[in-house]
């Protein structure tokens, strides 16, 4: 009986030393990450950051985040949670508040949203959520459950596939139904972290209505209008 417990006892430390060694290595990511982007010209603050979740969890909660990018454009938030299991690092669970606010194009865009999740494995990304908002000066786009996905195109290092599809979209008031956008992102070639976007493709641009269609366009208009030309274009 005295084995098994000297034995138990030793895979516990065993094992908080491993967590230990996980946790430590997930937040020096998330500074070097910070770092990273602040020598590239970003700006990235936050007021807290903490890690929980022994034994088997790596939770870790930023307090406050703000991001800016060189030219203006920006990101800021409650919080933000990154969930991870302790064995398993190259997958996360990106936890969004329910309110956030962009900056894009020198135009701030409050964002309300329920139950919006990103999952990170790899070089991918899919976010899902319940219900989505977008609100700017004049203008408001709101939908029921959104799907979006980005993933590198396979054989073309630069460039990564876009997908969205939202359900029960309004713009101003006016319905689009299912909305359903598909395309490509280029990105600037190089090794530079993070990579610049060179720019956006759309190859599909699907609504249940012409008149969504235009009030859309008319709604991205005030914020890019070569956006809302690659709108009316498809």
């Amino acid at each position: 009986m005295i084995r098994l417990i000297l034995v138990t006892a030793l895979a516990a430390l065993l094992y908080a030393g491993y967590w230990g060694l996980g946790a430590r290595a997930t937040l020096a990511d998330a500074r070097t990450l910070a770092e990273d982007l602040r020598a590239a010209g970003w700006e990235v603050d936050w007021s807290d950051i903490s890690l929980r979740g022994f034994p088997s969890r790596l939770d870790l909660t930023v307090e406050d985040p703000s991001v800016r990018l060189p030219g203006g454009d920006g990101w800021h938030a409650p919080f933000l949670q990154s969930l991870q299991l302790s064995y398993s690092r190259d997958r996360a669970i990106l936890v969004f508040p329910d309110r956030q606010t962009l900056t894009l194009s020198g135009t701030e865009i409050a964002v309300e949203d329920t139950a919006l999740r990103a999952s990170i494995r790899g070089s991918g990304i899919t976010a899902e959520a319940e219900t989505l908002g977008l609100s700017w000066p004049g203008h408001r786009v709101t939908s029921g459950p959104v799907l979006a996905a980005l993933r590198p195109e396979p054989g073309a290092p630069d460039t990564l596939q876009l997908y969205l599809r939202a359900d029960e979209v309004r713009v101003d008031g006016v319905p689009l139904g299912t909305l359903l956008i598909e395309g490509r992102a280029f990105l600037e070639p190089g090794d530079a972290l993070p990579p610049g976007l060179a720019g956006i493709e759309l190859t599909r641009l699907d609504t249940a209505t012409s008149a969504g269609r235009a009030a859309l366009a008319g709604a991205v208009a005030a914020i890019s209008p070569a956006a809302a030309a690659e709108v009316q274009r498809q």
